[in-house]
């Protein structure tokens, strides 16, 4: 019986397998070279944002923005919200198309606040502000235009006081699209409790959102929810003696925030 010879060679090549394995190695050496980076870029970023609000910490409670924690930003970030009802003389009405004015509070705030900045210029690359309105009803327009004019006198104020060149600043107008507290009135159609608490709601100013409940068996309630995505439920009775702290809520949505984009560099 005839064999036949085999025309290639079945066995491993020995150079493949090391190539194979050496870039195995290599891509194994570089993530964690990279890892390793990133864990040192994020180091320096806490470092200058725990040094920066040391600082802050110096300056008079009244007079002392709040490190806001819990958004979405991007890693060397740091979001300062100011209280635009301490920061600007109110306006006389909604429709009020006055320029912003600081009130003599809010301008030393804002000096404090911006001599601090100076005095760590070499830990950011840019400093972005933020204008914040209360949300808007549903027929009514939102207030883009208000809330920009109240980011740039805010900034222009902290270019001044720090003597900080304007190419390092940016303006931004948020109107009322990212307010840190919302109120969602959970109700069926004709409820009564619904209907008494929607009153409740309109007489204190406090804009809500309106949705059915998934329970339809379950009375009205009302369901407010932070910037951080925790929410508290409250029921219909519980409700009226919580009007005030709701209400508190709610027109701290009416802000300015100030953005410190670090450097990775040192």
């Amino acid at each position: 019986m005839a064999h036949h010879k085999r025309g290639g060679d079945d066995s491993l090549n020995p150079y493949i397998a090391l190539s194979d394995l050496l870039i195995s190695l290599v891509l194994v050496i570089v993530f964690f070279v990279a890892l390793g980076k990133l864990n040192l870029v994020n180091i320096r970023y806490k470092r200058a944002m725990d040094s920066f609000a040391q600082k802050v910490q110096t300056l008079p409670p009244e007079r002392r923005p709040r490190w806001e924690r819990g958004r979405n930003d991007p890693p060397g970030v740091q979001r300062w919200v100011f209280d635009g009802r301490a920061l600007f003389v109110p306006v006389a009405t909604e429709s009020d198309t006055a320029p912003p004015r600081l009130t003599a509070e809010g301008k030393q705030s804002l000096s404090r606040f911006a001599a601090l900045l100076a005095g760590s210029q070499g830990d950011w690359t840019r400093i972005k502000v933020e204008g914040h309105t209360l949300p808007f009803y549903d027929d009514a327009p939102d207030r883009w235009e208000l809330s920009a004019r109240r980011a740039a006198v805010v900034v222009r104020e902290i270019q001044i006081a720090g003597h900080i060149p304007p190419w390092f600043c940016g303006v931004s107008g948020r109107a009322g699209q990212n307010p840190l507290y919302k109120v969602t009135l959970v109700s069926r159609v004709g409820d009564t409790q619904g209907v008494m608490l929607r009153r409740d709601m309109d007489a204190t100013g406090v804009r809500y959102t309106y949705r059915p409940p998934m329970n339809p068996a379950r009375g009205a309630f009302l369901v407010e929810r932070d910037s951080s995505g925790q929410e508290v439920t409250y029921s219909a009775q519980d409700a009226p003696a919580k009007r005030a702290q709701l209400v508190q809520h709610f027109k701290q949505n009416e802000r300015v925030e100030v953005l410190i984009e670090y450097a990775t560099r040192k």
